[in-house]
């Protein structure tokens, strides 16, 4: 019989024992202890006993139970946590609703107390069930992301300005663009002139109504060649539902009847998929269902044919809305998406979520649709999870250029896209349920190099591999290939994906590339004295480039104003800046003017000298608009600043300047205790007795490409204490990589590290945050300015 291990906060001993005499009622085997302060409670915690419930009285001489709460949150600790208390007062209540305790009971009414133990031990279950579904899916996208880079299509993603952050291979392949040229606002500079505008729209529409948006453009690459792609980006919402980044693809359509040949054919084969599949002609008349339908629903082919799904799936809870969804996806002849209750054979209710694709024949009138569904309930919600991701896999695979093949654990072909009729004059339908070994040329050694990776002990394909071998055609004719070999695998089975690539052509380029290698080496020993005597001048002219920027650092310091401003006016204060470059495209600056104090922290494009430049510019801007035209609103401020740039920086031959500043400025007035706080692209955080507050500024930096109209700034107004801290500062801290796994700092830790510190004099945070920087980098480089500002208020 497993035995409970029970807390009692309680400073009275007959009150403890109600409990426990309420708690033996159905805890036969419970073992218990009475504490009554916070030092025991931090050595219950830290004695690695498993408790299995804590309850505590509201009010004790040393400590509240809402404090014993708070520690467990603060230490991460879960555990069911109920509250007796002899009375419920409006603030008692307020703040047991504010810090989300499991439960209360009122002492008159202990006969509450064990149902509502049991019911807060479900709970904590509950949440742990929770997370493993999370993990499941969280691993699930891990393994898949892995095919990123060598995946068919291009793969961008920007943050929420429009800026370009990452980009893969394929990407930089499609636009003729190296990955630092392409990042930033850089892949504008491969779009063609005329679709410019149309981007722009695009990515603003997806913003605007937060949902996937699509374009077909041109891009011109650095040989003068077009290539017309079809885009898609979809936003990333944080949980208000603001945009905060988005994904997208880019696939090559030069070739624009053979695609759409090629997305007919994999729709008729919809049958090799695991999920749901219905086909029914064009008035929506059920002509085919696969077993996974006939599984989920209990309704057999021959019960369903020639009837429409929703004659005998919907029932009474099914909504008119998912309805009306269908009946005008189906008209419109267009793919679309939706979810919707349904019913089995026996009158079980389930959700599925619900894809719907036409099937167009070569007079381009809609000859049937084609149904995906998967069930979404919640009891097997991460498994058909899984396999959603991997049909979506499938989607982008069957447009790869290079010949894509999936097989099962048995070496059998259940999946190719049509370039393997190019490469091997097999159609896809002639290899299903063949061997992959038929694609390889008849010598000893490969295939049993290949009946390998097929084996039931075979570690070689557990993870991404590359091999080169003979292929074989159709008509026994061969050719060299490079196949990348790689696993494809959910809960259920381990299937392996096969890209091949001709490399004809390339062994003959390599073999002439060995001839030249061989006759540049003989001229290797001529040049090498040359090349130590170039590299001796090369060095010298570094150090004279060197010694320049440091001269460019005194005169950049020079510029920024005196921090015993900053410090004549708060209680305390700290600058923590740190270029990247000798000098930095970050910078502060800061004025006091009619009893209020202005304070900017700011982020230029760039680093270096480039951003040393653009600092330059900046803090000329605010000395004009701020000390000389007497600006003090942060959103003016803002607003005179961005137009600043506009007119200095202007547009040269027809090419958009792309630099700018993200910035933010408060205007503190010690008399109303007032904040007015703007951001161009960057926060504020304040802390104090109630906690960290975390005020957005706009997406919007100043200066770039972004047309004026699109730019809001505001302002918005946080009153203070004395005694708060606030803080400014750059992304270049959050964005720093390192730490164990090589990952950024990110927010969240920024702000977990401000909430433990801010109580300290300012020096020591400075302290605390340069040491871990450094310590986090390790062998890492820094990648960015580093700007954090610091400020007590008064």
């Amino acid at each position: 019989m497993e035995t409970n291990y029970c807390l009692i906060l309680e400073d009275n001993l007959t009150d403890a024992k109600l409990m426990l005499r309420e708690i033996k009622k159905s805890f036969t085997s419970i073992e218990h202890k009475v504490i009554d302060n916070k030092a025991d409670l931090l050595l219950e915690l830290a004695s690695g006993k498993e408790i299995s419930f804590i309850l505590s009285d509201y009010n004790m001489p040393s400590f509240r139970g809402t404090d014993a709460y708070r520690i467990l949150k603060q230490e991460g600790i879960d555990i069911p946590f109920l509250l007796i208390t002899g009375s419920l007062r409006d603030e008692v209540a307020a703040e047991m609703l504010e810090l989300g305790l499991d439960d209360y009971i009122l002492k008159d009414r202990m006969s509450r107390l064990v149902p509502a133990i049991k019911a807060a031990i479900e709970k904590q279950r509950l949440r742990i069930e929770r997370k493993k579904i999370l993990d499941n899916l969280k691993e699930s996208e891990r393994k898949y992301s892995t095919l990123a880079e060598i995946s068919p299509v291009g793969i961008f993603r920007q943050d929420a300005t429009g800026k370009c952050v990452y980009v893969n291979k394929k990407y930089c392949e499609l636009t003729g663009l190296k990955e630092k040229e392409a990042l930033g606002y850089g892949y504008f500079k491969a779009v063609h002139q005329e679709d410019e505008k149309r981007l722009r729209e695009t990515w603003s529409n997806a913003v605007q109504t937060k949902n996937t948006s699509s374009i077909e453009l041109r891009f011109v690459r650095p040989d003068g060649t077009i290539v017309w792609v079809f885009g898609q980006v979809t936003p990333e919402l944080d949980e208000r539902g603001s945009v905060i980044s988005a994904v997208g693809t880019i696939t090559d359509i030069t070739k624009t009847l053979e695609d759409k040949k090629e997305l007919q054919w994999l729709s008729r084969v919809v049958k090799e998929i695991d999920n749901a599949a219905i086909i029914t002609d064009a008035e929506g008349t059920i002509e085919w269902v696969n077993e996974g339908f006939e599984s989920l629903t209990g309704y057999q082919l021959n019960e369903v044919s020639g009837k429409t799904p929703g004659s005998f799936l919907q029932g009474d809870q099914t909504t008119e809305e998912s309805r009306k969804k269908i009946r005008e996806g189906l008209a419109g002849k267009q793919p679309f998406e939706t979810e919707i209750l349904n019913y089995t054979k026996k009158g079980q209710p389930y959700t599925i979520s619900l894809s719907v694709s036409p099937i167009f024949g070569e007079n381009g009138d809609v000859e049937h649709f084609v149904g995906i569904s998967t069930d979404i309930t919640e009891k097997i919600e991460a498994e058909k999870n899984l396999k959603e991701s991997e049909a979506r896999l499938k989607g982008v695979l069957a447009q790869a250029p290079d010949v894509v093949v999936l097989t099962n654990p048995k070496g059998e072909i259940i999946f190719t896209n049509l370039q393997v009729e190019k490469n091997f004059d097999y159609s896809p339908q002639e290899l299903f349920g063949k061997n992959f070994e038929l694609l390889i040329a008849d010598i000893y050694d490969q295939h049993l190099e290949v009946e390998s990776l097929f084996q039931k002990d075979a570690k070689m394909v557990s993870k991404n591999m590359k091999m080169e071998l003979i292929a074989q055609r159709k008509d026994g004719t061969e050719f060299s290939a490079e196949i990348i070999v790689g696993p494809m695998q959910n809960k259920e089975k381990k299937n392996v994906l096969f890209f091949i690539r001709d490399i004809t052509e390339k062994k003959k380029i390599e073999k002439e590339r060995k001839l030249f290698t061989a006759k540049l080496e003989q001229q290797v020993m001529s040049r090498t004295e040359e090349l130590r005597m170039a590299n001796d001048k090369l060095a010298a002219k570094n150090k004279d480039i060197t010694d320049s920027i440091n001269y460019a650092l005194r005169l950049q310091k020079a510029l920024f104003p005196d921090k015993s401003i900053l410090h004549s006016f708060f209680q305390d204060a700290f600058v923590y800046l740190r270029p990247r470059d000798i000098v930095s495209g970050d910078f502060y600056w800061f004025h006091k003017r009619k009893g209020k104090f202005i304070i900017v922290a700011a982020d230029c494009t760039g680093h270096g000298v480039p951003g040393a430049f653009m600092s330059v510019l900046g803090i000329e801007l605010l000395n004009k608009i701020i000390v000389q035209e007497g600006a003090s609103y942060p959103t003016h401020i803002l607003e005179l600043l961005d137009e600043g740039l506009l007119s200095v920086l202007g547009k040269t031959k027809g090419e958009s300047i792309t630099d700018g500043i993200d910035m933010s400025v408060c205007s503190i007035d010690t008399n109303s205790k007032r904040i007015d706080f703007a951001g161009a692209g960057r926060p504020l955080i304040l802390i104090s007795g109630e906690g960290l507050q975390y005020v957005k500024g706009t997406m919007f930096g100043l200066g770039g490409i972004i047309d004026l109209s699109m730019k809001k700034y505001k302002t918005t107004s946080v009153n203070y204490s004395p005694g708060d801290m606030l803080y400014l500062f750059s992304d270049g801290y959050v964005d720093q990589f390192g730490g164990e796994k090589g990952k950024k700092i990110m927010m969240k830790r920024l702000k977990e590290q401000l909430s433990h510190i801010h109580s300290l004099p300012c020096k020591e945070q400075e302290d605390y945050m340069d040491n871990f920087l450094l310590g986090w980098m390790g062998e890492e480089k820094q990648v960015d300015d580093v700007l954090i500002i610091g400020a007590r208020l008064k």
